[in-house]
Formats: C-alpha cells, structure tokens, sequence
C-alpha cells in the first residue's frame, strides 16, 4: 500500500515545509475516435481519485463530439494543477470552489466558504481578475470529512471534532490522511490549528483516499479522512465526526479555464456547461460506485451516464 508514517512535532506552521517536492504524476490518456470536424486541441487535466477521472472524461467526450482533438491528462496533484492551467499547459479543468477559494485565492471567511452560493459568486468573481473563468458549477458537493469506525466513537463518546481534543492530550492517535490534504495550504495542518490539537500525540499515515476505510476497520489508522461523496460509505460502517468549528467550506466543482481560452471557443464554454447541473449528490455516489465497487471502467461509466442524460446521442 506504500504507506508513509510520522509523528507531529513543532510548530505546526512550520510542518508542511519540504513537503512541494512530491512529483506531478501525469498520464497522457489515448485519444479514442474523433469528429470529422477540426475545432483544435484541447488538454483537459484531472486529478487523482475517481469522481475526477469520471468528470473529467466526460469533459473529453463532449468535447471530442463537439469536434476538439482533446488531450486528457490524469493523476495531478491539487497544488500542481491550477499552475498548470495558469502557464497554458492544459486549457481546463474541474475545480472545487472551496478549493479554489481557500487553497488558490488563500481566502478564510466562514461567512463565505459555509454557505454555496455565496460561495461560487465570490470565487467568480475574484478569479476573473486572474484570467480565469468559472463555467456552471455541478449540484453536488464532496468536502473531506474525519470518521472513526463506529466502535472507537462508542468507546470515547465521540460525536464532533472538538472531542478529540482532550483525547490527543492523553494517548497517541493515528490519522489516516490523503497525500494531497495534507500538503494543501488549506489542509490538514490547518485543520489540526483550527481546532487546536496538540501536535505531539498526532501520528501521520499518508495514504490514498480509497483505502482509508479499510485501515480505518483493519485498526491501522484511527481516524481517518474521507469524501462525502464516496462510494465506499455504502459498505463500511463508520462513524463521521461533525465539524463543528466549521473548518471544510462547501466543496461544488465546475469547470474552469482561462479567459483567452472561454473566448476563443464559445461552443466549447456551451457543450461543456451541459453537464455540471445534472450532476446531483446521488448521481456522483452511483457513478464513483460502479468504477470502484462494480470494477466497471471510467471510460465505460462516463459516457453511458452522458447517453443516458441526452448530453451525447
């Protein structure tokens, strides 16, 4: 499973530091069959689990049918791949606009990140001033959430956050945490400020998001960190702690590009703002489900739901 663990120490400002070095994981996907029109090419990135395999394929689908040469590119780190759009290496992808505003615009007003509409206006906006434009946004929102299988939360009166605290002054536990939350700015050293732990008795598991239900129920981790919209709730019986100090902001994604780009194809900003409002909490846990549960491929999963939606014919 290729686990990296460590323990906690010093300030924590001071932890994410030597943590850039993790290399930009890019595979170039095969294109597939094309339009017989030519409108251009169009690198579409993706990041690394599978809600954004899946919509970012779908990107690539409209697109080759709208009649784009498209590039599809997967596996980009969250800190990586906003810089990519930035220097013309890929022209568009999906973003989380509670990413884009803590994590890019280092934006913090719980006024703003709490409530979604708010939210996507504000990113929106701000964002237009560096070039970058915020096509529709999908229904469904995926934040990160902190579980505990359901006997740990029996045995400590676990029900918030905020309860760990006191705990993490007695004993040592073990947080199962992705590779990329954890080196976000806005990730899970702030998390671990926010709510005031105390950093000596935190134990750092770094481990892809797909297997922390598991360490969660084998006992490997003790806490662990997982998607509001992951298929894996369907089978593990786990207990989610509450934010209670309102640290994760609403997390809707939609596709964003930049301005050259919005303007120089006013039929790619039409075929691609299709999808994002048919894309409800529902639908996106059905979907991620077949890839990670039924074995069903991305390719397969993505462009049946697009048939089924009437986005493709």
């Amino acid at each position: 499973m290729g686990l990296q663990c460590f323990v906690l120490s010093g300030n924590a400002q001071d932890m994410g530091k030597n943590l850039d070095s993790e290399p930009n994981q890019t595979m170039e996907i095969d294109q597939g069959e094309k339009s017989s029109k030519n409108l251009g090419k169009i690198v579409v990135g993706g990041k690394n689990f599978t809600e954004h395999y899946l919509i970012t394929h779908m990107l690539r689908l409209v697109l080759e049918d709208e009649g784009f040469e498209v590039e599809e590119r997967r596996d980009i780190l969250t800190k990586v791949i906003r810089k990519q759009l930035l220097r013309g290496e890929i022209d568009l992808y999906w973003e989380y606009t509670g990413t884009g505003y803590r994590a890019h615009l280092r934006q913090n007003d719980p006024a703003v990140y709490t409530k979604g509409d708010v939210l996507y206006r504000t990113v929106k906006e701000m964002d237009r001033k560096h070039g970058v434009i915020w096509l529709k946004r999908a229904v469904f929102h995926n934040s990160f959430e902190l579980a505990v299988t359901e006997a740990i939360a029996k045995q400590y009166q676990l029900e918030k956050l905020s309860d760990l605290a006191p705990l993490l002054t007695q004993s040592q536990w073990i947080f199962g945490i992705g590779k990329s939350f954890y080196v976000r700015p806005d990730g899970f050293l702030k998390l671990v400020q926010h709510y005031n732990w105390p950093v000596q008795n935190i134990r750092v598991k770094k481990m892809s998001y797909s297997v922390v239900y598991g360490a969660l129920n084998r006992g490997q981790v003790t806490v662990g960190m997982v998607f509001t919209t992951d298929a894996s709730a369907k089978h593990h019986r786990v207990h989610i702690l509450q934010d209670d100090r309102s640290f994760f902001p609403i997390y809707n994604p939609a596709p964003i590009l930049r301005e050259e780009t919005f303007r120089a194809y006013p039929n790619l900003v039409q075929r691609v703002n299709q999808i994002p409002p048919l894309l409800n909490q529902s639908t996106i846990v059905d979907l991620n489900y077949k890839v990670d549960y039924e074995q069903q491929s991305v390719e397969q999963v993505a462009q049946e739901w697009l048939k089924q939606t009437g986005v493709l014919e």
